[in-house]
């Protein structure tokens, strides 16, 4: 069995008399797949928050590969390898595709932007960028504007720039949020793909994609874990079918 590589530890989050995250604690296994669902308002969104560094917690710790990073920053935990994507996309869309993904290099390394000629430049940023395009079959976009891109290419283009950062593990936050069938199933796909080389948290609403792509999944209420297990033992638990998975 796989050691942790992320371990959340009685995390803490209010907002004034709400608990986001209530003593929630969770561990990811390194080179798994680990779902968080739960109904809208659960606090999955508030936990990715945390995990990532902008957000606060009020108490508990979060530890990755052993570390306490609960008081590290967005951009030094990016650097220890761990990258998220958002809801809402976050790209560039002025700029080309590859452009976005040679600048999020240069900043990974800790280089100043210097307009964006270093970037397109330098033969390991540019090799880099161009294989990680290559992992989410974007190569064929790397000239084209961000801004032409349908919605499902923007969400492969996030994918590519958290595969060139070189990160540890993925955060995921609703990959398949406002896409179509296709789009949702060709994502699915490339997940697929990228699973077998990343360790992944994925908080996702889409069911069918949660047991098709997760190892383990923790089901979120109320901002506490009530549950965690693989696919069958999740589907198979009373209290989550009574909870979420009976009502979505």
């Amino acid at each position: 069995m796989a050691d942790p590589i992320l371990k959340v530890e009685n995390l803490t989050k209010r907002f004034g008399g709400l608990a986001a995250s209530n003593n929630l604690s969770l561990e990811v296994r390194e080179g798994t797949t680990h779902a968080v669902i739960g109904p809208n308002g659960a606090g999955k969104s508030t936990m990715i928050a945390q995990l990532q560094g902008e957000l606060r917690p009020d108490s508990g710790r979060i530890l990755f590969e052993g570390r306490d990073i609960t008081g590290l920053p967005s951009h030094a935990r990016a650097r220890l390898g761990i990258a998220r994507t958002f809801q809402v996309t976050s790209v560039l869309p002025e700029f080309t595709v590859f452009t976005n993904v040679a600048l999020a290099i240069q900043a990974g390394r800790g280089h100043s932007f210097q307009m964006f000629r270093t970037a397109h430049r330098d033969p390991s940023i540019r090799a880099d960028a161009e294989r990680s395009l290559a992992a989410v079959r974007l190569a064929d976009r790397s000239a084209s504007l961000v801004s032409e891109l349908s919605h499902g290419e923007r969400r492969q283009l996030e994918l590519a720039i958290a595969i060139a950062m070189k990160s540890r593990m993925l955060l995921l936050d609703e990959p398949l949020a406002g896409m179509g069938r296709n789009d949702s199933m060709f994502m699915v796909q490339l997940l697929s793909e990228l699973k077998q080389r990343y360790t992944i948290l994925l908080v996702e609403h889409d069911m069918a994609a949660v047991f098709h792509l997760a190892d383990r999944i923790s089901v979120l209420v109320a901002g506490e874990a009530i549950a965690t297990g693989t696919p069958e033992e999740i589907r198979g638990n009373r209290k989550v079918q009574n909870a979420y998975l009976g009502h979505s």
